[in-house]
């Protein structure tokens, strides 16, 4: 008999067993083991977790009633090579038993952060057999961006990108590492705007259509690239040496007063001129050194600073997809309290596929009710907040709202705190300018993985007439974004932002709509790149023509760089 047909045979056998399994547990559950991203320790922390909600964890997928399968996997092809069955027979199996759900993580998130077994719904969670036909309309905007957009006549298609030269690429992260270098230890003035050029330099070297080598004829050609000068191209020949590095990246790590730098600017709310002065003034090197002088008295920082402070070994970890996906569950939950109907979104680097995420970047939205069409209720996030607060979700604020009611005193600050002392907390006040804010939220959560651990979260509300803006601006990252600002202004005179696109003369003045990602990059005429594609400045590309010449190359002037450094990016 062969493979396929014993699966289903013994699939057609074990009904039984789910059927008396069923009898008492109705949640039988299968984390099926394969898929990027869905690795053992992230299934197994999720089984802990729902054997905790009494679901039944079984490791034979055919016992199961809920098959929970890796976000990374698309297509039901997929789970069935893995189950050594054709896609038809396994299509059958599912459709002769419809109680059957292969659903995403997120599933699994909702419950443990609503400490309750759900029962998934087709739409909510996406079936992998009905993804393709039940998917929401507004999803476009968010979670399937390659879809073809309803209007035939749209002028833009994703081009494919062309295959990246392996040494380009490791040329390109050493680069990269000295950008973020110069950026987290800025002992200089023009550290910020060094790091700006190591990182545009990092995104050509990626995506040149040679490769590099330090023979002339290449050398000849790199200095022919803009940015390329002798000092960059020293740089690229120290990574192909037998150095295999850039010298700077060494020099950085070992120099004792930028690594004080990146110790003092890891605190939240701390920037440059804070941290020269905390090592200068104040003879700091550490956090603990910080944090003895506040237990001392002999050191006095506002509220924001204190959280950073407090929360500081937090706030450097990264989270795995699945701690923010139930970070944004709980968001969701809170929100649908209030607003039913209400849409949640996951941004930033999550939305470009990052296996690691610093923080939490939300964007709420309403797609059917009239007050949030073309403005937001003034209270409407801070009531969100405040019902966070309630249920004990959010650790300390980092941002002050209209609607925002609890957690602002000082003592709900000592309450949370584990690395400050009751009186500095005493000491500081509520910068009042904080409060003009209604749509932008900035604070951190208590994580529903590790429930005494803090983790940063902004949440933004917008207008659902915005919404397709807020998307782009909020998916990152900041030097994609940047590219796009600035070919706006330079080609079009327009001005884009996160709320939409204006005429640069008025700068209020709405010259285009749009209701989905793809409707932008067609009014500017640049080619649509999915969000994991957003990597770099040189990742724009004209639908028609090039980037060549000195008038569509978008260099930056330092003047240029530092006025567009005073937006907020999301990186």
């Amino acid at each position: 008999m062969c493979d396929n047909h014993r699966d289903l045979n013994r699939s057609m056998k074990n009904n039984n067993k789910r059927a008396v399994l069923q009898a008492d547990t109705p949640f039988i559950v299968h984390f099926f083991p394969y898929g990027q991203g869905f690795t053992a320790k992230r299934r197994g922390i999720l089984e802990d977790n729902f054997r905790r909600l009494q679901a039944t964890i079984v490791d034979d997928v055919w016992q199961a009633k809920y098959i929970v399968i890796s976000d990374a996997i698309r297509s039901l092809s997929l789970v069935a090579k893995r189950l050594h069955v054709s896609e038809e027979q396994l299509k059958r199996h599912l459709d002769e038993n419809n109680d059957i759900r292969c659903v995403y993580p997120k599933w699994v998130d909702s419950c443990i952060a609503a400490n309750r077994l759900t029962i998934p719904g087709r739409n909510n969670y996406h079936t992998i057999y009905n993804v393709k036909r039940n998917r929401d309309e507004n999803d476009d905007n968010v979670n399937d961006s390659r879809k073809k957009p309803a209007n035939q006549d749209n002028i833009n298609t994703t081009k494919p990108k062309r295959k990246k030269f392996p040494r380009n690429l490791d040329v390109a992260s050493k680069f990269s590492a000295l950008s973020k270098l110069h950026k987290t230890m800025p002992l200089l003035e023009d550290d910020h705007w060094k790091s700006y050029q190591f990182r545009l330099v990092a995104g050509r070297i990626a995506n040149l259509d040679f490769e590099v080598d330090t023979d002339f004829v290449t050398q000849k050609r790199l200095r022919s690239i803009t940015g390329f000068g002798k000092s960059i191209c020293e740089k690229i020949q120290e990574c192909l040496s037998d150095y295999g590095t850039v010298r700077r990246i060494h020099q950085f790590e070992n120099d004792n007063n930028r690594n004080k730098m990146k110790n003092m600017m890891d605190i939240w709310g701390v920037g440059r001129v804070g941290a020269l002065d905390l090592i200068s003034n104040q003879g700091c090197k550490t956090i603990h050194d910080v944090r003895r002088k506040i237990c001392n008295n002999e050191l006095t920082l506002d509220r924001n600073q204190l959280v950073g402070v407090d929360c500081y070994e937090d706030i450097q970890y990264r989270m795995d997809r699945s701690e923010v996906e139930s970070l944004a569950e709980i968001v969701r939950l809170a929100a649908e309290t209030l607003f039913p109907g209400i849409q949640v979104y996951i941004m930033g680097s999550y939305r470009r596929g990052k296996e690691n995420c610093g923080d939490v970047d939300i964007h709420l939205t309403h797609p059917t009710d009239p007050s949030f069409a073309r403005t937001i209720p003034n209270d409407a996030l801070g009531r969100i907040i405040d019902e966070l607060w309630k249920e004990g979700r959010i650790s300390m604020h980092l941002t002050f709202l209209c609607g925002m009611e609890l957690g602002l005193d000082y003592k709900d600050y000592q309450k949370a705190s584990q690395n400050v002392p009751r009186e500095a907390w005493e000491r500081t006040k509520i910068n009042p300018l904080h409060r003009k804010s209604n749509a932008f939220y900035m604070g951190c959560a208590f994580s529903p993985i590790e429930p005494t651990k803090r983790r940063r979260i902004d949440i933004k509300l917008y207008p659902y007439r915005e919404r397709a803006f807020a998307t782009l601006y909020f998916t990152g990252n900041g030097f994609f974004n940047r590219s796009m600002r600035v070919w706006a202004d330079r080609r079009f005179n327009w001005k884009l932002s996160d709320h939409g696109l204006y005429d640069r003369s008025d700068g209020k003045t709405r010259v285009r709509e749009a209701s989905t990602e793809r409707d932008i990059f067609d009014h500017l005429k640049i080619v649509y790149r999915e969000p994991h594609e957003r990597d770099c400045w040189d990742a724009l590309e004209p639908i028609e023509g090039n980037l060549e010449g000195e008038d569509e190359d978008l260099k930056l002037t330092e003047t240029d760089f530092k006025n567009e450094d005073n937006y907020a990016w999301v990186e």
